[in-house]
């Protein structure tokens, strides 16, 4: 089957690059291409980010289950689960809420976090997301925006 990703003209490409990660599809001649598992196993990702959408993360989704399921289901796919990301399970999901608009910057942040975990060890994105919330929202940090296994 055919997996939809992300190149030069989405929303996702800026955010991997200015995490300091390289996206295998940033050439690809499409903002959201399709690509096969064939291609996937041949591009071996080190990492695999998935965007969650608002069923699975968000405001109000108190736990991570469905997200946990999605993940597994992901990690279980043609080509992905041969690839090193799902091998050494340094396969992620966040919400597309936090990478966009100013929100985006929480998503940077999780992203390099995942990206560079050895760099960025002392960056807290949760707490970076929290202080965000409070200061220029007035909202608490609630629900589930993201899945990082340890």
């Amino acid at each position: 089957g055919a997996y939809k990703t992300h190149s030069k003209g989405s929303g996702a490409d800026p955010l991997i690059r200015w995490a300091g990660g390289i996206n295998i599809a940033g050439e690809e001649p499409v903002a959201y291409p399709k690509v096969s598992a064939e291609w996937l196993v041949e591009k071996n990702p080190d990492v695999i980010i998935k965007y969650a959408k608002r069923d699975v993360a968000g405001w109000h989704v108190t736990d991570s289950r469905e997200m946990e399921k999605l993940r597994a289901e992901i990690m279980a796919r043609p080509g992905l689960k041969e690839t090193n990301a799902a091998k050494n399970g340094r396969v992620y999901l966040i919400s597309d809420l936090i990478t966009c608009a100013p929100r985006g910057a929480v998503g940077i942040y999780y992203i390099a976090k995942w990206l560079h975990p050895d760099v960025f060890r002392d960056i807290d994105p949760e707490a970076i997301h929290k202080e965000m919330l409070e200061k220029f929202y007035g909202e608490e940090l609630r629900g589930t925006w993201v899945l990082q296994p340890e």
